[in-house]
C-alpha cells in the first residue's frame, strides 16, 4: 500500500460513519414513504385537452410600436380561427409595466383583447407567469409581441392536442426571407440600462 493511501485512511474511516447515517436515513425515509407508493391511486386516462376555446397570450414591454406593426394579423387570425371553428379564442396581452402608452392604445384600438397591466417590468418568465394566472382555458399559444402570424398559425398548433399525451407543441419562426431560418424575427432591440444590456 502506499504512503498516499495511507494517509488518506483516516479521513475514510472518519467519514464512514457518516455515510452510514445518511445510509440509514435514506432507507428510513423510502420504507415511510413506501405506503404511499402502494395506495397512491391511478388518475385514470386522461383526457385529451378542451381546444374550443384557447388563449393567446402576448409578453408586451414597451413595445407600442411592435403591436402597432404585429397585433392586427393576431386578431385577424384568431377572428379567422373562431368563424372557421365556431369556437372563441381570447388574445391576452400580458403588460410589463410599459411607459410608451402601450395599455391605453391596446384598450384604444384593440377594446376586444384583455389587457393584463402589471405594475412593474418583471421580466420574460414572471411576466408570463403572471398571465396564465389569469387564463382559464385548458391551451395557451405563447407570442412574443413582435410575431407576425399567418392566417392559419392556429389550427396547426391545436390539432396535436386530440392526442391526450400531448402537453406542448412549438412552431418554426421564419424570416419574411424563405432562405433565412432563424429562432428571432429580427425586430428585438436592446439598450444599456444600469450596467446591463436589456433587450
Amino acid at each position: 500500500m502506499s504512503f498516499a493511501k495511507l494517509r488518506a485512511l483516516p479521513i475514510v474511516l472518519l467519514l464512514l460513519p457518516l455515510d452510514i447515517l445518511v445510509a440509514c436515513l435514506v432507507l428510513v425515509m423510502d420504507l415511510a414513504l413506501l405506503p404511499l407508493r402502494i395506495f397512491r391511486r391511478d388518475p385514470g386516462p386522461v383526457s385529451s385537452a378542451d381546444v374550443s376555446s384557447v388563449t393567446i397570450q402576448i409578453l408586451n414591454w414597451d413595445g407600442r410600436h411592435l403591436l402597432m406593426e404585429c397585433l392586427p394579423a393576431v386578431v385577424d387570425a384568431v377572428r379567422q380561427q373562431s368563424v372557421l371553428s365556431g369556437h372563441t379564442h381570447e388574445i391576452l396581452v400580458v403588460d410589463n409595466g410599459s411607459s410608451d402608452g402601450s395599455v391605453d392604445y391596446l384598450r384604444q384600438q384593440f377594446p376586444d383583447v384583455r389587457v393584463l397591466p402589471l405594475d412593474r417590468n418583471y421580466g420574460f418568465s414572471i411576466g408570463n407567469n403572471r398571465g396564465l394566472q389569469e387564463v382559464h382555458s385548458d391551451i395557451v399559444v405563447l407570442l412574443n409581441n413582435d410575431m407576425f402570424v399567418t392566417a392559419d398559425f392556429l389550427q396547426p398548433l391545436l390539432t396535436p392536442f386530440a392526442d391526450s399525451s400531448v402537453f406542448a407543441v412549438s412552431s418554426q419562426i421564419f424570416f419574411p426571407d424563405p432562405g433565412k431560418r432563424r429562432e428571432e424575427t429580427g425586430k428585438t432591440m436592446g439598450k444599456f440600462e444600469k450596467g446591463y444590456v436589456r433587450f
